[in-house]
């Protein structure tokens, strides 16, 4: 994801990110390059908590639920049963947002 998310900073769009995590914590922190290059392209980075909040797993979870509700559309490609990514699923359909799944074979 991060390669479609540096090219989509460069093409048409704009990218918001939504961190589990404070402002000032990129996690990882290889994605700092990522989280300029959104900000650099009137991307924006943004978070409920506040500076120097660490990610945890309860953090990645409610960030999907916010990540869910800016959504039109969410598209599983691969999840558990109960990952993050089914907490955002069951936020969409809440929310009544498009729920779609890629397979693959």
């Amino acid at each position: 994801m991060q390669n479609s998310e540096k090219r989509k900073t460069k093409n048409v769009g704009k990218t918001i990110a939504v961190l589990p995590s404070g402002l000032n914590v990129i996690t990882p922190s290889s994605n700092n390059v990522l989280a300029n290059s959104i900000l650099e392209n009137g991307g924006l980075l943004v978070s409920e908590y506040s500076f120097n909040t660490k990610a945890s797993q309860y953090t990645f979870v409610k960030r999907d639920r916010i990540q869910a509700a800016l959504s039109d559309v969410v598209l599983v490609i691969k999840a558990d049963e109960n990952s993050g990514t089914m907490h955002a699923v069951k936020v969409a359909q809440n929310s009544n947002r498009f729920v779609a799944q890629y397979k693959s074979n």
